[in-house]
């Protein structure tokens, strides 16, 4: 089994659930890791029809990242992981990780994040 990735995404939106998540922007970041055994035949082939587009890809998390608003990271992360496993069948298994970058965490200086692994 190989993974194919796409790292530190990074979308400008509104996201939370305080009131003022719901006005401004804020900075959030994904990571995906589709998990699958296709690289392997793409891979001696060099025909991207029999592996994940990861362009593609990129579209299906952005669809949800500049999609509806929602409160939680978590309904963020298993949307993401739900829509990929829907839109590849060639994948086995998901892991999603969404960041906040800035959450609203007075004296904290960190990020928020949550991880979700999505097995079919």
């Amino acid at each position: 089994m190989a993974k194919i990735m796409l790292n530190d995404m990074e979308f400008i939106t509104k996201h939370g659930a305080c009131p003022h998540e719901y006005e401004f922007d804020q900075k959030f970041k994904v990571d995906v890791f589709m998990y699958t055994d296709c690289v392997l035949e793409a891979g001696a082939t060099d025909d991207l029809s029999l592996t994940i587009n990861y362009a593609d890809a990129y579209d299906v998390v952005a669809d949800i990242m500049y999609g509806d608003h929602v409160d939680l990271l978590e309904t963020l992360a298993f949307r993401i992981g739900t829509d990929l496993l829907n839109t590849y069948a060639v994948i086995d298994k998901v892991k999603v990780e969404v960041r906040k970058m800035q959450p609203p965490i007075t004296g904290f200086n960190g990020t928020a994040a949550v991880e979700v692994t999505i097995k079919r």
